[in-house]
């Protein structure tokens, strides 16, 4: 009981340390994959809406509190697009969707609407153009966590990690 309880905190304690500490050293052109997003999306289809939804608000609320971001702006964003995510729970499907390339779109969406909705809750600048803003701060972002989501797919094993 113990371990199921602490194992996804240690999982999230190490993706918040990769995301902020390893992350920027692989970004392309300034668009740094979200595993956080990842993490939370895989979390949901695994163990339903509700539990997803209170460990995006945990989460974002790390992380904002860690990254030194808008109080807040995560824990909103990480909310709203794992509330999307927790639209395809389905428990008899939910390991099809994470051993499939339906994971990744799923990780897309979800990635989109984050990157998106923490851009302008956070930074958002009124000169910007929407399409170049939408594009730049949410599809660009929402491609690469979606990549990195496709990998985690081909990586993760059939019978789950015990």
């Amino acid at each position: 009981m113990r371990s199921s309880i602490f194992r996804p905190i240690i999982i999230f304690l190490v993706i918040l340390f990769l995301q902020i500490k390893i992350m920027p050293i692989i970004s392309l052109e300034g668009v740094i994959p979200d595993l956080i997003i990842i993490f939370l999306a895989f979390y949901t289809l695994k163990n339903g809406r509700l539990w997803g939804l209170i460990a995006a608000a945990i989460a974002g609320l790390v992380f904002d509190l860690v990254s030194g971001g808008l109080i807040g702006g995560a824990m909103f964003s990480n909310t709203i697009a794992i509330f999307i995510t927790g639209l395809f729970y389905k428990e008899q499907k939910s390991e099809f969707y994470i051993h499939s390339y339906f994971f990744a779109l799923i990780i897309l969406i979800a990635s989109v609407i984050n990157a998106t909705t923490y851009s302008m809750v956070a930074h958002f600048d009124l000169f910007s153009r929407f399409i170049s803003f939408l594009f730049f701060q949410g599809i660009l972002p929402g491609v690469y966590t979606a990549a990195m989501g496709l990998l985690f797919t081909v990586v993760y094993p059939k019978k789950g990690f015990r």
